[in-house]
């Protein structure tokens, strides 16, 4: 595919392996939201942990990312970098969120309805533990 579109388009890439896809991805995908649809658990983690992007979603709407949809009201700005600090940097200032979504064919739309619910966790992107505040 190589290519972005900046229309209502949806653009699929099948490929023959896992890795191939984790791949693909990391060297065509946008690093602000992607999606794997899969039916193994296992898969959909490992390409979760796998893929450089912001937002990784598993069996679900890309259009879950936005700010609301995980608790952080109105966004004020997007990028796909990491965007360097000024001033002064904290612990905080030198790291970089993950987002990970998992569904099952969830779309935006089961939300609105009230067919759905949002669930905020923070977990360990390595173990998969939930970290407190």
């Amino acid at each position: 595919l190589r290519c972005e579109n900046g229309s209502s388009r949806c653009a699929v890439e099948v490929v023959d392996s896992l890795e191939e896809a984790i791949q693909h991805v990391n060297d065509y995908g946008s690093h602000h939201t992607d999606v794997i649809v899969c039916e193994s658990e296992m898969d959909s983690r490992k390409f979760s942990r796998e893929v450089d992007s912001a937002c990784v979603f598993q069996n679900c709407s890309t259009r879950f990312s936005e700010g609301y949809s995980f608790g952080l009201g109105t966004e004020v700005g997007v990028t796909t970098k990491r965007v360097p600090m000024r001033g002064p940097i904290g612990i905080e200032g030198l790291m970089t969120s993950k987002y990970i979504l998992r569904g099952k064919g969830h779309a935006v739309a089961d939300i609105a309805d009230g067919k759905s619910k949002w669930v905020h966790e923070k977990k360990c992107v390595t173990c998969g533990l939930q970290v407190r505040d």
